[in-house]
């Protein structure tokens, strides 16, 4: 029956990624984002780039992909006096194909 049907979708784990709002990976990279901008000695408005929460005129910050599906591919933040190790969170931006955080400490 349908029980058994999700049951199975669960196992094989498409059924939170198939059915999840679309939108819910950008928000995730979002947040992945601003902490690790924040870890590395950057302010949220400097970030933001007066933007408010539309990550797409964020700083620095590249999204691409399909409609409703978008991610974060590119993050440039060369020159920012940012300072500490690279956040292993970035780690988790999984369409991420540029980090450049040249020419900071």
């Amino acid at each position: 029956g349908l029980d058994d049907f999700i049951k199975d979708l669960e196992e094989r784990g498409r059924f939170e990624s198939d059915f999840k709002d679309p939108n819910q990976d950008l928000e995730e990279d979002k947040k992945i984002v601003m902490t690790s901008w924040t870890k590395l000695g950057g302010t949220v408005h400097e970030l933001q780039n007066n933007a408010g929460e539309d990550i797409t005129r964020w700083y620095g910050i590249e999204v691409g992909g399909e409609l409703g599906k978008s991610r974060v591919i590119k993050i440039d933040w060369p020159s920012k006096s940012l300072h500490g190790s690279i956040p292993p969170k970035l780690a988790n931006l999984k369409c991420l194909s540029r980090l450049d955080l040249s020419n900071n400490k």
